[in-house]
């Protein structure tokens, strides 16, 4: 009898431990297997990055080859570019696309606040030939918040434009639009100037022109190299 028993006892403690021997295996076959696939995609995720890197070198040196070029041109005035960012000058260099624009305009329209009793000076003048006629044909000018506004216009050589202005004078106010027409050929261009009047509170204005849009003072110089999906770009800002 005792001995049946402790042969029962016997086989019960071997049964658990194999049943504990079986759910560590399984709890460590789980960990390696984990451990594998984190591995697995770390690998692969390397492999695009290593990829990523091989197609940004071609990418990156289109890039700064097309800014040698525009800055090459910008200086000697030789060669051609865009002046439209949003419609960019597009080539291929050994199957890599570029492209490049030298934008020395402010968008168009251009918006832009003047503080109470303030005053905003600009110039129209062609920003790629300066010097040369401004090709200007018509301003037209918003008051899009505020109570009046006075913009005058002149030619760019006149000294006393601020209340006696020799092309035209906007009186605006709130939500009006007023234009003037341009001579394109005028000599070197005009001087437009905003002025909120007295007692007005802060201005805001929308200005158009045509056929471009105002110069703004400095040119943005923007190449974009693409190779097999990789894009790299490099934006030069160059004071006129």
């Amino acid at each position: 009898m005792t001995s049946m028993l402790q042969a029962r006892v016997k086989n019960h403690l071997k049964s658990g431990e194999r049943g504990v021997t079986l759910l560590l295996a399984v709890l460590i076959l789980a960990a390696i297997t984990a451990i594998v696939f984190t591995a697995a995609a770390i690998a692969v995720n390397q492999v695009r990055v290593g990829g990523d890197l091989i197609k940004s070198e071609p990418a990156i040196t289109a890039a700064e080859a097309g800014t040698e070029d525009l800055l090459y041109y910008a200086v000697r005035g030789v060669g051609s570019y865009s002046t439209n960012c949003a419609a960019p000058t597009v080539s291929t260099i050994l199957s890599i696309t570029v492209n490049s624009c030298l934008n020395p305009y402010l968008a168009d329209p251009y918006q832009f606040s003047l503080a109470s009793n303030g005053e905003k000076d600009f110039y129209l003048y062609n920003a790629v030939t300066q010097g040369g006629a401004p090709g200007y044909t018509n301003i037209s000018v918003t008051l899009t918040s505020g109570i009046s506004a006075t913009v005058d216009i002149c030619s760019w050589t006149s000294t006393t434009c601020i209340g006696s202005p020799d092309v035209a004078t906007l009186n605006l106010s709130t939500g009006q639009t007023q234009s003037a027409v341009l001579n394109a050929s005028a000599s070197i261009g005009y001087q437009v100037i905003f002025l909120n009047n007295v007692g007005s509170t802060g201005d805001t204005f929308t200005v158009t022109t045509t056929p471009n849009g105002m110069p703004s003072g400095t040119a943005t110089l923007e190449v974009t190299g693409a190779n097999n999906g990789v894009t790299r770009k490099i934006q030069t800002i160059l004071p006129q």
